[in-house]
């Protein structure tokens, strides 16, 4: 009887599991865009936790239905110099909703 137990327990987690992970964020970006850099800036930022921290702040424009959208990454470290503007970035978004996007990897 515990096994059965058991077995429900795990069937259970597996559905909440499956669940969440169709519902991430991460999941409804199906859509693809190639977006250009608009501007990337280094900052310095300071916290009582972390001390000082370098960013570098990547502001990215792509076009989707010949409308314009823009999507911020924030990177660690002082890579501005990386992102020249007009550099073509890959950028995965969501089709019903095109402001929630991610810059690519």
């Amino acid at each position: 009887m515990i096994a059965l137990y058991i077995i429900l327990f795990w069937v259970l987690v597996g559905v909440i599991g499956v669940t969440w992970f169709y519902y991430s964020h991460d999941m409804r970006m199906t859509s693809e865009a190639t977006g250009s850099v608009v501007s990337a800036e280094n900052r310095e930022v300071h916290d009582k936790i972390h001390g000082r921290l370098d960013l570098t702040v990547v502001t990215c424009q792509f076009i989707v239905g010949g409308k314009p959208f823009e999507v911020v990454k924030t990177y660690r470290g002082r890579n501005a110099q990386n992102f020249p503007a007009g550099r073509k970035l890959h950028v995965r978004y969501n089709p019903a909703d095109p402001t929630r996007a991610r810059i690519g990897k």
